[in-house]
């Protein structure tokens, strides 16, 4: 599950700004997360979690990119593409201490900054802020599923393929259509369908 390495000033520093986006961070609570975050390189291919392994860490994309998915009688639905800038754990598996039901595979060689459960329940109790930080990424990271769950009730598979493209505009170059459509909750003919129409321009008939 990865080779872990010291993360580079640069990583950190990538880091940092993802957490700034959050609140405000002092000199203090910025040090600290610095010093509580593991490098991590994986290989395309390889996975940071498993289904049925405890989540015992969130994860900072450095570079790269991750695939959140899982799978009911055999069909994969995805939950999330994310990339360089990215936070994401399987919130509900960090915080109760249970398995997971989800897999975080990386489409993409990557390097990912890690925190685990331990470290991050020592920072709430010794930094000033870091309960703070961490009850509003744990909201972000909350509103990812619940966003997901929402989109698929009251949009269609043709605004979920806009909004993708429109907050992630390399992510058709980067991804197969296939993985594309389980996010879309449709099946890849039906994508092709979709990106037939949206090539259509106006005057013209297909």
């Amino acid at each position: 599950m990865g080779r872990r390495y010291p993360p580079s000033e640069a990583d950190l520093e990538a880091l940092v700004h993802a957490y700034r986006r959050f609140m405000p961070l002092t000199p203090e609570l910025e040090e600290a997360l610095r010093r509580s975050h593991v490098g991590m390189f994986v290989d395309k291919g390889e996975r940071c979690l498993t289904t049925g392994s405890r989540c015992d860490e969130i994860y900072f994309v450095a570079s790269g990119l991750l695939h959140m998915y899982f799978e009911i009688d055999g069909k994969m639905s995805t939950l999330k593409f994310v990339s360089a800038g990215g936070l994401i754990t399987d919130y509900g598996s960090f915080l109760r201490r249970t398995s997971s039901e989800v897999d975080l595979l990386a489409l993409e060689q990557s390097t990912v900054l890690t925190m685990n459960y331990d470290t991050l329940h020592q920072l709430y109790e010794s930094v000033p802020g870091a309960d703070r930080l961490g009850r509003k990424v744990a909201e972000s990271l909350f509103m990812v599923v619940s966003y997901r769950n929402e989109s698929l009730i009251s949009s269609t598979a043709e605004q979920r393929y806009i909004e993708l493209l429109a907050d992630q505009p390399d992510i058709i170059n980067r991804v197969p259509l296939y993985l594309i459509a389980t996010y879309l909750g449709v099946t890849p003919e039906a994508l092709s369908r979709i990106r037939r129409r949206l090539t259509v321009k106006p005057g013209r008939t297909s």
